[in-house]
């Protein structure tokens, strides 16, 4: 008896037949596309493919792809890629108008396209020809103003803690770049190119913590929120929430985390306080290479804080901090008695 062999159908890779492109404050601004807009803008519609047949314009704003809302040109790609070929509902936005339309989507093989360019209009080929260029201003502010988060973030980096600084991390922000809202968050907790906005800072810590399905999280955004929380800055203090987060930043990586949710717990207040858990938290902290863990560690053992004292061990502690470069740490072990 011969069997015969069973072929499987590879999955489908399916294309919408667009280029795509985040919206950014220039789209908004010359395209007259209100703030409470999110989705990808169709900044290319390739002839003959699935978007144009079915009626989708340059210019449109993707809003939804089925019964999945997007917020970026990450989202559609990824929405469309989950679904494969065959028919799909798409909601976009023309001028003032909310839009549906049904569209065949097929195998992305079917069209032979080149990278987009910089001159073409594809922010993110601007982003890479500015990286080529040792970061390059002028083209970081064309990949911005055309809508790459990567670019926009690259331009806040480059143009500092001012004005114009924080609006390229704002556009970065809100085309899903976590880093770009940590950085914003930062500048409106301390007044650098913004005024003191603690309730920004906290959503936008909050945005970078929470990241996007496209872009990741940001830890820093994560242990910045967890700051607030643990000072009452802004917020109503809360410790207990503020050494969860700590906590989950360690876990992922942030040393600096583990060192404050350490040193919050061997501080903190009723059931917070948990001096062997405090103490293992800055140790990971210390070991990881945290200079505040080690140094906090040796304040604890100089003056036998929560701890039985002892001279030796915090002298090690310090040495460790001040081998990292931390003066105040050599100062302490120095004047040891």
């Amino acid at each position: 008896m011969v069997l015969a062999a069973v072929l499987l159908a590879a999955p489908c890779t399916a294309t919408l037949g667009v280029d795509l492109t985040d919206i950014s404050h220039a789209h908004r601004r010359t395209r007259h596309i209100p703030g409470y807009v999110a989705g990808a803008l169709v900044r290319v519609v390739w002839a003959g493919g699935p978007a144009g047949l079915a009626g989708i314009n340059a210019g449109d704003v993707i809003q939804g792809v089925g019964d999945q809302l997007v917020q970026n040109a990450c989202d559609v790609r990824n929405a469309v890629a989950k679904r494969g070929c065959g028919s799909v509902r798409i909601t976009l936005r023309r001028g003032v108008d909310t839009l549906t339309r049904d569209v065949r989507l097929v195998e992305a093989v079917r069209f032979k396209r080149k990278k987009g360019t910089c001159e073409g209009g594809d922010g993110a080929a601007c982003t890479e020809l500015a990286k080529a260029h040792g970061d390059d201003v002028v083209l970081l502010r064309q990949a911005c103003d055309l809508g790459d988060a990567e670019g926009c973030f690259m331009l806040g980096l480059k143009l500092g803690n001012g004005a114009e600084g924080a609006a390229a991390y704002e556009q970065a922000c809100d085309a899903g770049n976590p880093l770009g809202c940590t950085n914003l968050g930062w500048m409106y907790q301390n007044g650098k190119g913004v005024a003191v906005d603690l309730e920004a800072a906290l959503r936008l810590y909050t945005r970078g913590c929470d990241g996007t399905r496209c872009s990741g999280r940001n830890i820093l955004g994560c242990t910045n929120m967890a700051r607030l929380y643990r000072d009452g800055i802004g917020v109503k203090q809360d410790e207990q929430r503020a050494i969860a987060i700590f906590r989950e930043s360690c876990e992922l990586g942030d040393v600096r985390a583990c060192s404050a949710a350490g040193t919050t717990s061997i501080y903190g207040k009723g059931n917070v306080h948990d001096v062997p858990g405090g103490l293992a938290l800055l140790e990971k902290g210390c070991d990881g290479g945290d200079t505040m863990g080690c140094f906090n560690l040796g304040v604890l053992y100089e003056f036998g804080n929560e701890v039985p004292r002892d001279i030796p061990r915090a002298a090690g502690y310090f040495k460790r901090s001040c081998d990292r470069g931390d003066q105040e740490a050599c100062e302490r072990r120095a004047n040891l008695r």
